[in-house]
């Protein structure tokens, strides 16, 4: 399932160009350091109901400033396999979706080299977001974490004395 991406996804935070969109998307942001990696990844899930695992993550680089690689955590990182799964549901279901993002290091030969790094747009991101699982379902919604407002609105209403069924009302 391949979803296109299109600016309302990209987190609002930071500043974003689409340069190529299609199968793989790739996107040019203002990110500075691994910090702001973090950030962007968390805003974009949040837009787009998706959840990411870190895969690799190269903190700091001789050519780049650093680098981080995320998976669906759909995939079968670090999961056991379906067929062997003894507790029932699994969430792997080997998805290739993908977010690979480095940031360049700004610098007079990257400025030659790359306009974007001229304006500042020193992240490089590319997205595959070739799903094969449904993403906006009550079954796939149901695996992402519950919005931090959502869970403190909770926590108030048990606090004052309801119970799960009245919060829930």
């Amino acid at each position: 399932m391949n979803l296109s991406i299109n600016s309302d996804d990209m987190p609002s935070s930071f500043k974003n160009t689409i340069v190529k969109n299609g199968s793989i998307t790739i996107v040019r942001s203002n990110l500075n350091n691994i910090h702001d990696i973090g950030k962007w990844v968390e805003e974009f899930s949040t837009k787009t109901n998706t959840r990411w695992n870190v895969r690799t993550t190269v903190p700091k680089g001789t050519y780049i400033q650093c680098k981080k690689n995320y998976v669906c955590h759909h995939s079968s990182h670090h999961k056991v396999d379906r067929t062997l799964n003894k507790r029932g549901q699994s969430k792997n279901t080997n998805c290739k979706a993908s977010i690979k993002i480095l940031v360049k290091i700004d610098t007079v030969s990257t400025r030659k080299s790359d306009p974007f790094v001229k304006n500042k747009y020193l992240g490089m991101i590319t997205i595959s977001n070739t799903h094969n699982h449904n993403i906006n379902t009550a079954e796939a919604l149901r695996y992402l974490n519950p919005d931090v407002n959502l869970r403190s609105t909770f926590e108030d209403y048990f606090y004052d004395g309801m119970t799960i069924s009245d919060a829930l009302r």
